[in-house]
């Protein structure tokens, strides 16, 4: 059985920590831990490059295959209709917000800022496909007719949308465990 794996799995400590609370230690449990189990894990290069600055990815070398998709794959005119769809909702709130904040005027301007940014990113980036590396992660995936495994809430709903076996990451360690 083949795993593709998603940045989230070494980057969230909701994740990782479920199995060791050190980043590197966790990342190689994880990773020896599904080896062990027959599973062939893959990932792409751009998933590497994320890693690259909160994780020395030297440690995974040969635990895994790092493979860039093919992506002559044609997604269904229904999936790109539902992201846009999707996506101007969340426009649409986000310009709500702003106008909101721009109603009540500054009075604290570094917090109303960082206030107006954390709720403008929840809006728009949580739960929505948000990067080329989780294009490129589903593409590979349905390449390879592999379990998409990941703790991102957008990728995993584009996942199901375009026919993928998706794993959430946060229940990474049940399914080791029930494996095993």
């Amino acid at each position: 059985m083949k795993l593709v794996l998603d940045t989230s799995i070494f980057g969230n400590p909701e994740v990782y920590s479920n199995f060791v609370n050190n980043r590197p230690e966790a990342a190689l449990n994880i990773m020896k831990r599904l080896k062990s189990l027959g599973f062939d894990i893959y990932t792409t290069p751009s998933v590497i490059r994320e890693l690259e600055p909160f994780l020395d990815v030297s440690i995974l070398e040969g635990l895994w295959i790092v493979k860039a998709p093919n992506t002559s794959l044609q997604i269904p005119a229904y999936v790109f209709l539902e992201y846009v769809k999707d996506l101007r909702k969340r426009f649409d709130k986000a310009l709500r917000i702003a106008e909101e904040y721009a109603r009540k005027g500054v009075k604290d301007e570094k917090e109303d800022i960082k206030s107006l940014r954390e709720k403008f990113r929840e809006l728009v980036r949580n739960g929505i496909l948000d990067s080329a590396t989780d294009v490129e992660l589903v593409i590979l995936a349905i390449e390879l007719d592999a379990i998409l495994v990941s703790s991102d809430e957008g990728l995993l709903k584009f996942g199901e949308m375009m026919g993928c076996k998706i794993l959430n990451g946060k229940y990474l360690e049940s399914f080791i465990n029930n494996i095993s």
